[in-house]
């Protein structure tokens, strides 16, 4: 059967090819055309397995075990900052996606580092390891939040697929502290940690997927997500109650509140309905909860009623009496926890356990360090964050990075979050939220 010339669709067969060689223009022509020429091309251009999408799933891989890292013990790091280090290492080998873009946001906070070492070169030699150990991990978060942004920027879907992954970190770390293969009592106070991590901090991180979980109930279109986020919000809101963290329920309620409040404004007459009434029962379901955990009952009762903050209230007054002494440029970072801890007489603590109790409350910190001039960066940075989470409820029909950025200044309203991953990948993601294409970041 001989084979049919076509300009649309051609051939290799024999005589297609001898057809063909008599004119070299139309050989030149269909041979460019033919479907598998293209497809190689195509395949030649952008390997199977790119860098890129490499970067993406160890990325994503890093913020499944943002909600792991332990703080206060060094096993608990090993394997976060490893992949973190091999995040980094992707990022530089493919540097114009990850670092060719420089946010101006990030001048903020490069001004703020640069007041840090300005007031950490003149410390006391002793100082200097502790300084240089914190000064480090501020510049691996300050990367962090730049590869972030950028890796958002690039592809918005790495942007949903991270606030999902987190949000599933989470349900699996309540499920181990529920079964009790990561769950340890810290320093026998009764309360739950991991890692030897402050369970203030676990109840942190456990409150950001509360939240998101919380999100896709209230304002997602996919029924079996709607409905998997009920048991969801279960097992991590009684994980977050055997933290016995008050800032962790106070955050969670928080962020509940931001994404039931968007519900009632923007859905239909059953959707606000339904949501309200979501709302109210997730209210009177933690109230019980809250009464019949023993823990968590008297926590409460000693905030009211003493008032007992765990300490907080002698670190307060202490640190506000040495920000008005230097108001300016503070006392310099490293230094000023020890003189918080011997005015707020916490002398025995620093034996006893091993090191300082610091201002439990990040622009308290910021101001004992560096003064108002290092601060004020800063905090604008902050602000115009703030402003982009805000617009792009607007811009994108989502308010999940307006509520996980305001949990995390709740959250540093009485912690320190500076130096954990989850604040600055929050921050990332409330930054560029308001710069993703109107419709390509939908509810989910």
């Amino acid at each position: 059967m001989s084979c049919q010339l076509s300009t649309r669709r051609p051939c290799f067969g024999p005589d297609y090819i001898l057809a063909m060689i008599s004119s070299s223009t139309q050989f030149d022509r269909g041979f460019a055309q033919h479907p598998l020429v293209l497809s190689g091309a195509k395949l030649a251009g952008k390997p199977m397995l790119s860098l890129r999408v490499v970067l993406s799933w160890v990325f994503l891989l890093n913020v499944i075990l943002v909600p792991f890292q332990g703080m206060g013990r060094e096993s608990g790091e090993r394997l976060p900052k490893s992949i973190l280090a091999l995040c980094f290492v992707l990022a530089m080998a493919n540097w114009k996606i990850s670092f060719s873009r420089i946010p101006r946001l990030m001048w903020g906070f490069v001004a703020f580092l640069g007041a840090e070492l300005s007031r950490g070169l003149f410390l006391d030699p002793f100082l200097q390891s502790d300084f240089l150990l914190l000064f480090g991990r501020m510049i691996e978060m300050l990367l962090l939040f730049w590869l972030s942004y950028n890796l958002f920027l690039d592809d918005h879907r790495l942007l949903r697929r991270s606030m999902a992954a987190y949000a599933v970190s989470c349900v699996l770390l309540s499920t181990l502290l529920a079964s009790g293969v990561l769950a340890e009592d810290y320093q026998n106070t009764g309360r739950a940690s991991t890692f030897g991590t402050n369970p203030n901090t676990v109840g942190g991180l456990l409150a950001l997927g509360f939240t998101i979980l919380a999100a896709y109930l209230l304002a997602s279109r996919r029924w079996w997500l709607r409905t998997g986020a009920v048991p969801a919000m279960v097992l991590v809101g009684k994980a977050i109650l055997e933290t016995g963290s008050r800032g962790a329920m106070v955050t969670a309620f928080v962020g509940l509140a931001v994404c039931a409040l968007f519900s009632l404004i923007q859905g239909t007459v059953l959707q606000r309905a339904a949501s309200l009434l979501v709302m109210m029962a997730i209210v009177v379901v933690a109230t019980a909860a809250i009464t019949r955990s023993e823990l968590v009952y008297n926590r409460w009762q000693a905030a009211i009623h003493n008032p007992d903050l765990g300490g907080r209230q002698e670190i307060y007054p202490a640190a506000l009496g040495m920000m008005i002494e230097r108001p300016l440029f503070g006392w310099g970072p490293v230094s000023s926890l020890y003189e918080l801890n011997d005015r707020a007489m916490y002398a025995e603590y620093m034996y006893r356990v091993g090191g300082t109790r610091g201002a439990h409350n990040m622009i308290l910190g910021m101001l004992l360090d560096v003064g108002v001039v290092g601060t004020l960066p800063y905090l604008i940075t902050i602000w115009i964050i703030l402003r982009r989470a805000y617009h792009a409820r607007y811009l994108t029909g989502n308010v999940l990075p307006l509520a996980l950025f305001l949990c995390v200044m709740v959250i540093n309203m009485s912690d320190d979050w500076q130096i954990l991953s989850a604040q600055w990948l929050v921050f990332a993601i409330a930054a560029a939220s308001a710069e993703i294409k109107t419709g390509a970041f939908q509810r989910s």
